[in-house]
């Protein structure tokens, strides 16, 4: 594992059916950032280090990726948001501020609609939920292959298991490479780490059982969006992502929206622009 910023540890707690990895350091408030597919915590290094002088900063890995253990079953939205919650919970956190990026977003906000009264603030980074439409059209095949392939190909039982397999290093470092601004943002420590996480026994399948529960996620969310959020949501896509389709998007979701586009970024905001979305996480955070 990347050695941890000063002042961080990392720990693993049991978390219902899972073995939850997370890493932790700061004082203050607490906020838990939560990573996405592909990544773990080491995505948001830099930010989390800024946060801590802050802030109690929890960095956990939902179920199935990076370090927390692999079950057959529970990767929904609601599943994996209630993880959070309870890893908060025991934790001994009954208020808390969340932030998440990619599927990690989709967990954070499925835990402050189902906790309405635990979750302070919420912040999402370059993610469009399922099931309010803007990925789902985002799915739909564009010329020179602009569009979000990999969402159903990933969704197709074994077959990419089969096509993926003994090209794990270079698959990952096409996703890394083309959905950024910044081509090397992710360097050779990053993508070993990663590929490491990810090349570890059933660490394949969980990650692509994210993209199999699709639908799931989609009727989960349309279910929350009956009763949008009333807390602060902050919202942010990269400039070559998903662009204000983030803001957008969350703006279905909950009534109190800020955010935008965050400038010369891909997907990877906090490797990216790590300054940018520490920043606005500052002041975010921070109420102002």
């Amino acid at each position: 594992m990347p050695q941890l910023p000063p002042g961080f540890s990392s720990h693993s707690k049991q978390v219902r059916d899972i073995r939850m990895h997370y890493v932790r350091g700061g004082s203050g408030d607490p906020v838990a950032i939560v990573h996405g597919g592909w990544d773990s915590w080491w995505a948001w290094r830099d930010v989390a280090t800024v946060l801590a002088d802050r802030h109690e900063v929890i960095l956990p890995a939902i179920r199935g990726l990076a370090k927390t253990t692999k079950p057959e079953s529970g990767y929904e939205a609601d599943t994996i948001g209630e993880d959070v919650h309870e890893l908060m919970a025991a934790l001994g956190h009954e208020r808390y501020a969340l932030v998440g990026h990619d599927w990690g977003a989709v967990a954070v906000f499925t835990a402050a609609a189902q906790h309405r009264d635990a979750v302070t603030r919420l912040a999402i980074f370059d993610m469009v939920m399922p099931g309010v439409g803007m990925m789902e059209g985002a799915m739909v095949p564009q010329p020179g292959g602009q569009y979000l392939w990999h969402m159903g190909f990933h969704s197709v039982p074994d077959i990419p298991e089969m096509l993926i397999a003994g090209h794990l290093r270079e698959y990952m470092q096409w996703f890394f490479t083309s959905f950024a601004a910044v081509p090397d943002a992710v360097g050779k420590e990053s993508l070993d780490h990663y590929v490491d996480l990810y090349a570890q026994p059933g660490a394949m399948n969980a990650f692509l059982k994210y993209y199999r529960n699709f639908w799931v996620h989609g009727e989960q969310v349309r279910e929350h969006q009956k009763r949008p959020l009333e807390i602060p949501v902050l919202a942010y896509g990269g400039e070559v992502s998903l662009g204000d389709l983030t803001r957008q998007c969350m703006e279905t979701l909950a009534s109190n929206v800020t955010g935008g586009v965050i400038p010369e970024c891909g997907h990877w905001v906090a490797e990216e622009q790590p300054g940018f979305v520490a920043q606005r996480l500052i002041e975010f955070l921070s109420g102002s």
